[in-house]
């Protein structure tokens, strides 16, 4: 699952948080430009995200994260 953390209906953090509990096989990106660095590291070091972009990220830099995961779990 791709997401921000910043969604109009649903904190994103809820969304993963609830996404780990139900699907913890899951992949979890997230991105933000709004989070202060603390939050991000805590997410990460929690299990909540496995990888975590800034704003504005390059489409190239997120089909590298995607394709590195699909690599690690197939193996």
């Amino acid at each position: 699952i791709i997401t921000d953390y910043h969604l109009a209906d649903i904190d994103g953090k809820n969304l993963l948080d609830r996404v780990k509990d139900l699907y913890p096989e899951v992949i979890r990106i997230a991105f933000s430009d709004r989070l202060p660095r603390e939050y991000i590291v805590t997410a990460i070091n929690r299990g909540t995200v496995h990888r975590f972009l800034l704003k504005p990220w390059s489409n190239d830099e997120l089909r590298h994260i995607v394709q590195d995961i699909c690599q690690q779990h197939t193996a």
